[in-house]
C-alpha cells in the first residue's frame, strides 16, 4: 500500500536501502595468546569495529577503550572507526582479543571522572591531607569536556581493580561526587566507589579538619 506521507516514504526508502546491505559477519572471538573461545557474535558488516568492542564488554568485562582486536594471523589492530567490511571480516572470521592494562589507573580514573587531567599532577600530593580541595563543578582549567561524560560503570570497575592499593584518590573522588555530582552517571560512580574497601563512606571530615562536614550534610 502506498503512502501519501513524504516522511513515511523517505523512511521506507531508507529501510529498503538498509536491508539491501544487511550482510552479516559471524565472528569467532578468541584470546590471542591462549586461543580460548570468548564468544560467537553476529554483526552487520557495515557497522564499525567499535560496536564489536562494545558487545565484547559484556563477555569480557573489559571496557572497549582497553581492548585490542586483530584479524587471525595479523599484527595490525583493527581500527575502531573502520567497518567490519573494510577490515575484511565476514562469515566465520576469527578475531583475536587482547586487553591493554592501564598505564596509571588512578590518573585515568581521575580523567574519566573529571573530564581532563588538569589539577591531578599538582594537587594529587595533597590528597593524603585534604580530600575537599577540588570541586568538579568549579573547574577553571578551560578544558571543554564536562565531568562524568560517557561514564560507564564497567569502565570505573576496571580502573578500580587496577588502582594501587595505597591510593588516596578514590576517597577524594567519592567525596567530590557525593558533594557535587547530581547526574545519573555520577550516582552510578558513587555506588561503584562505595563498594570499594579503600573508600570510607562514613567519613565526617577530611584529615586536616579544614571543614567540619559530613557527607550527609
Amino acid at each position: 500500500r502506498s503512502s501519501s506521507n513524504p516522511l513515511s516514504s523517505e523512511v521506507d526508502a531508507a529501510m529498503a536501502d538498509d536491508s539491501a546491505c544487511q550482510e552479516v559477519a559471524r565472528l569467532q572471538v578468541q584470546h590471542a595468546f591462549s586461543g580460548d573461545k570468548i564468544a560467537s557474535l553476529s554483526l552487520v558488516m557495515t557497522r564499525p569495529v567499535r560496536e564489536l568492542k562494545m558487545m565484547l564488554e559484556e563477555h569480557t568485562g573489559i571496557p572497549a577503550a582497553y581492548q585490542t582486536l586483530l584479524r587471525e594471523n595479523d599484527v595490525v589492530p583493527l581500527s575502531d572507526a573502520s567497518t567490519l567490511q573494510e577490515e575484511r571480516l565476514g562469515f566465520d572470521s576469527v578475531v583475536q582479543f587482547t586487553q591493554r592494562e592501564p598505564k596509571k589507573a588512578d590518573l585515568e580514573l581521575w580523567e574519566l571522572c573529571c573530564g581532563c587531567r588538569c589539577w591531578f599532577s599538582q594537587d594529587s600530593a595533597k590528597l593524603s591531607d585534604c580530600f575537599f580541595f577540588y570541586d568538579f563543578k568549579e573547574r577553571d582549567c578551560g578544558c571543554e569536556t564536562a565531568p562524568f561524560t560517557d561514564l560507564k560503570e564497567i569502565h570505573v570497575q576496571y580502573l578500580l581493580r587496577a588502582c594501587p592499593e595505597d591510593t588516596h584518590l578514590l576517597q577524594a573522588i567519592f567525596e567530590r561526587v557525593i558533594l557535587g555530582g547530581d547526574s545519573k552517571a555520577a550516582l552510578s560512580l558513587a555506588r561503584a566507589l562505595a563498594q570499594d574497601p579503600r573508600v570510607d563512606v562514613n567519613v565526617s571530615s577530611c584529615n586536616c579538619d579544614c571543614q567540619e562536614l559530613t557527607l550527609l550534610e
